[in-house]
């Protein structure tokens, strides 16, 4: 694999960490379908999906030292 190649599937992988689509995902990367979802298959056995649905918290500027 060439680095390029290799680049393509590294930032695959972060997009697909962070729950962008697989269409956006193969949009930007020129990856198949099909090595997308194997990639997105391992990050999800591996449990490292980042999830966008958990509510972020504010806790205003008294707390930043």
């Amino acid at each position: 694999m060439n680095n390029t190649t290799k680049a393509k599937y590294d930032m695959a992988e972060k997009m697909l960490k962070v729950d962008i689509s697989l269409e956006e995902v193969a949009l930007m990367t020129e990856l198949p379908m099909e090595t997308l979802k194997k990639i997105q298959h391992d990050i999800e056995k591996d449990g490292l999906v980042t999830r966008h649905d958990v509510k972020d918290v504010d806790l205003g500027t008294s707390y930043l030292i």
